[in-house]
């Protein structure tokens, strides 16, 4: 049996299991600003009802930016109907 080398996409020196494990453990880190739903360009986006100017704003709220990703896992879910 040929064996295959351990790879990742983040870092040739850590397998796909800890490179998910790393970022997992970075996004629980990862929140938003206390007062993101008062400034402006969030509110303008939400009275637009423009989902891309919203997370562009979410994005842009947080030093460094905010992946799409992280946005998603920070945002409660969305209620069912």
């Amino acid at each position: 049996m040929r064996s295959l080398p351990i790879r990742s996409r983040t870092s040739p020196d850590v397998c796909a299991p800890c490179a998910r494990r790393d970022r997992n453990a970075a996004d629980a880190a990862v929140t938003l600003p206390s007062d993101v739903w008062e400034r402006a360009e969030v509110l303008q986006a939400l009275k637009d009802r423009h989902f891309g100017r919203l997370m562009l704003a979410l994005r842009k709220a947080c030093s460094p930016e905010m992946t799409q990703t992280e946005i998603g896992r920070v945002l409660p879910p969305p209620s069912c109907r």
